[in-house]
């Protein structure tokens, strides 16, 4: 999902859906970044729609998932998607979590 045009892309196919008199529901595979990053785009939205889906499959597919931050971060008020008040994007990663975390580098060969 995430690419350079994907903003300016998702954004004109909201409005289109907004001109059309339908909802917009972004999709989220899991609970991670995806998820708190499109919590701020729909809230960005001037319709922003009934719903968003926080995960289309359990934890057992994703259990790095389990525990990614230091709060819940996708908490709702009264059916309504809850932007947090801390610094950034409202969340910071959990640092027990990072600890067992696995780091991969990709290095791209020059030739």
């Amino acid at each position: 999902m995430p690419t350079a045009t994907f903003p300016i892309n998702a954004l004109e196919v909201a409005r289109m859906a907004n001109d059309a008199g339908l909802p917009c529901t972004p999709y989220s595979t899991n609970l991670s970044m995806v998820t708190l990053f499109t919590k701020y785009y729909l809230k960005a939205l001037p319709d922003e729609g009934n719903n968003l889906e926080f995960s289309i499959v359990a934890a057992s597919p994703y259990p790095w998932q389990e525990e990614l931050f230091n709060e819940n971060t996708h908490k709702t008020d009264a059916g309504h998607v809850a932007i947090g008040d801390l610094p950034g994007w409202g969340a910071t990663i959990n640092p027990r979590w990072l600890d067992g975390a696995t780091c991969l580098v990709t290095t791209v060969c020059q030739r």
